[in-house]
């Protein structure tokens, strides 16, 4: 904890928490991996015949193995995930990282507008509030992890259902000030 002394009055500065995550690959990812890498090796394959048969298309199928790797390449890049979840002064950032190298930033939430954190598997979410909430996913999805649901409401808008997968250091920072709003 971190204290500020001014003119004999003590104040408490909220420490930042940091928690970063890497999101499990799903099957769909895994797919459409196998399928670019695929079709590369099939371009590949095309080239060498063309290469062979119809040298006056070299150029053409050159620039269709080039088209192929940079979407293989763009596949590859953003199909590894990692999720950084900031907490400060009663806000909540969430930053997606793609293969470790660009950053971009999907969401700030206010915990001022809290109205309950619940684990993602209980039963209280099943009912009105899922119906008519926005649903962001940005949890780690390993099923060896636990997940919290955050449903936040604010004026004017669509409630929010905020999936994340927090450490316990996030957890606890966040249960200090908001006790009374986790549900089992």
């Amino acid at each position: 904890k971190y204290y500020l002394v001014l003119k004999g009055a003590s104040v408490m500065l909220d420490a930042v928490v940091e928690c970063l995550v890497k999101r499990q690959n799903t099957i769909g990812t895994y797919i459409a991996r196998f399928f670019m890498i695929s079709f590369d090796a099939i371009l590949l394959a095309l080239s060498l015949f063309v290469f062979i048969y119809l040298p006056a298309f070299v150029v053409v199928v050159f620039v269709f193995i080039g088209l192929g790797w940079l979407v293989t390449w763009l596949v590859l890049k953003y199909t590894s995930v990692e999720y950084e979840y900031s907490y400060f002064d009663e806000e909540l950032t969430i930053d997606k990282i793609y293969n470790k190298s660009k950053r971009k930033r999907v969401g700030r939430f206010t915990m001022a507008r809290l109205e309950f954190i619940v684990p993602s598997d209980s039963p209280r979410l099943q009912g009105k509030q899922k119906e008519n909430a926005l649903v962001m996913d940005y949890s780690a999805k390993d099923p060896e992890l636990k997940d919290y649901t955050f449903y936040l409401i604010e004026e004017g808008k669509k409630p929010v259902l905020l999936t994340i997968t927090p450490n316990e250091e996030l957890m606890e920072m966040i249960g200090k000030k908001y006790s009374r709003k986790m549900v089992d």
